[in-house]
C-alpha cells in the first residue's frame, strides 16, 4: 500500500499538469482569434467609422467637415480601400456625420457610382476640392490650405 499511494498521488500530480496546460493553451488560443478578429481587415458594407481625430494640427475635425461641405468639397472613396478607413478615422466619428462622403463601390453603404464616374474618380480617396482632385490621405492641414478653411 505504500508504494500504490505515492503513485496514485504522482499520477493525479501528473494529470492536473496535462488540464492546467490545456486550460492556459486554450486561453491563449481564445485571446489570440480575439485579437485577429479586431484587427482583421476585411471589408465590411456596414460604413462603420471607428477612432477619433489624430490630427495634432490643432484644427476641429467638425468645424473642417462643415467648411468642406458648404464648399461643395468632397471626399470619395469605397468601403474596403485602407485609406478611405485610415480617413475616416482622422476624422473620427462626430466630424465624419459633416464629411461629404461620397461611396463609389456599390456594396457599399449609399453607394452613388454615378457620381464617382461623373467626377472621374480612379483611385481612392479622392477629393475634389475647389474643382481639382486630389488623392490619397490628407492631413487636416493639407485640406485646410487646399479648402482655404481658416482656424
Amino acid at each position: 500500500m505504500k508504494k500504490t499511494l505515492p503513485l496514485i498521488t504522482f499520477l493525479v500530480i501528473v494529470v492536473a499538469i496535462v488540464a492546467i496546460g490545456y486550460v492556459i493553451n486554450k486561453s491563449k488560443d481564445t485571446n489570440s482569434n480575439q485579437t485577429a478578429s479586431a484587427t482583421a481587415t476585411e471589408p465590411t458594407t456596414s460604413g462603420e467609422v471607428l477612432g477619433t481625430s489624430t490630427d495634432t494640427s490643432g484644427i476641429d475635425a467638425v468645424a473642417l467637415a462643415k467648411y468642406l461641405t458648404s464648399k461643395g468639397d468632397v471626399f470619395y472613396g469605397a468601403y474596403w480601400c485602407p485609406h478611405c478607413q485610415d480617413q475616416k478615422k482622422l476624422f473620427g466619428e462626430e466630424a465624419m456625420k459633416y464629411v461629404p462622403y461620397v461611396e463609389c463601390d456599390p456594396k457599399g453603404t449609399n453607394p452613388q457610382p454615378d457620381k464617382c464616374t461623373a467626377a472621374n474618380v480612379q483611385s481612392y480617396p479622392t477629393w475634389i476640392i475647389n474643382g481639382q482632385a486630389t488623392t490619397g490621405t490628407k492631413t487636416f492641414s493639407e485640406l485646410a490650405q487646399l479648402s482655404g478653411f481658416q482656424k
